[in-house]
């Protein structure tokens, strides 16, 4: 595929730590701006974006290699080894934990029956009484809290690093 400068330099922006690192904590924002309007499935996806943006701007910094598409682990991995024991603390490795089991990319092509389904399919609808809506604004919610904690830590990595550079 031929591709213009404008579009090279497009292309060049979305693997960008700079940018990806701006956008990781407007998408975090923007996820809590989605669950308070109620788009549960906006909000989950807009979460684990935030997840994925930190992690690909931490690792990218590093090596420009861009190979692990949409996993977090595989992301994770290719951070330096501070943000991965930063991680490992109890709560932090709950989160992340979390986060893993239940953010996918394909979040982004449910509708509000698709993503019940997919909640209900990973049996994430346990506990939670009031019907559907609250099943899905308890997931929300949880998994909007879980990457927040993933995030900072990312950005407290971003900061480190980029202080040393």
């Amino acid at each position: 595929m031929y591709l213009t400068p404008g579009r090279a330099m497009a292309a060049d922006l979305f693997h960008s730590p700079v940018v990806l690192y701006h956008a990781s904590t407007e998408r975090r924002e923007a996820a809590w701006a989605a669950y308070r309007r109620g788009d549960w499935v906006l909000a989950m996806y807009l979460a684990g974006l935030a997840v994925e943006a930190i992690l690909q701007a931490v690792a990218l910094n590093d090596d420009p290699t861009h190979d692990a598409k949409h996993d977090l682990p595989k992301w994770l991995a290719r951070c330096r080894t501070s943000l991965q024991e930063a991680l490992k603390d109890k709560g932090a490795r709950e989160c992340w934990n979390h986060v893993c089991r239940v953010w996918r990319n394909e979040l982004r092509y449910l509708s509000r029956d698709g993503l019940l389904g997919y909640l209900r399919a990973r049996e994430l609808n346990r506990g939670i009484s009031g019907g559907a809506d609250a099943i899905m604004k308890v997931n929300a919610v949880r998994l909007i809290e879980s990457a927040v904690v993933i995030h900072n830590r990312g950005v407290t990595a971003w900061h480190h690093y980029t202080k040393k550079s």
